[in-house]
């Protein structure tokens, strides 16, 4: 079974049509036959019953529509989480923090932010009080920094 195949049953299945089926698809009317005689036989079903009137969907057509729907939706789904991969961000982040300890007590929130984003790489610093880790981000040595206590700076964003 291909998704192409797929594609071409849930197309018949819309249109009840082969012919608008195969204009919307691009295909000869020959080859989309084709492709839902393989289908069928693949399935061991009738999937439509031609008539006079075009072409209506079997009890196993109807039962395996939703099914074909949803693999043709998990396969685009597949396509845009691999292509938001490609495309994600990358880079370094410069992470300043007052003591080492605030590395640790972070380290959850560093791996969780390391496995949304795999190509970013994180880059700690350790710094011996929080006003030096206020100078490395001012500096642009860092480009965030962790404290242990408020900060009140009206050049940075404070996140409590």
């Amino acid at each position: 079974m291909e998704l192409w195949q797929l594609r071409t049953f849930c197309e018949i299945a819309d249109t009840l049509n082969f012919t608008k089926a195969s204009e919307r698809l691009n295909l000869t009317q020959s080859a989309v036959s084709h492709q839902i005689k393989s289908l069928e036989a693949e399935l061991g079903a009738k999937l439509f019953v031609r008539g006079k009137r075009g072409v209506k969907l079997t009890d196993a057509g109807r039962a395996a529509v939703d099914s074909a729907r949803k693999i043709l939706d998990d396969a685009e789904s597949m396509r845009q989480a691999v292509a938001g991969r490609e495309h994600s961000l990358v880079g370094t982040v410069r992470v300043a923090a007052a003591t080492q300890a605030l590395v640790y007590l972070f380290a959850p929130l560093f791996e969780e932010f390391m496995d949304a984003y795999e190509r970013i790489e994180l880059v700690f610093r350790t710094t011996p009080n929080t006003d030096q880790t206020i100078d490395d981000i001012l500096e642009g040595v860092a480009d965030v920094g962790f404290a242990s206590m408020a900060v009140y700076s009206p050049a940075l964003e404070v996140i409590e």
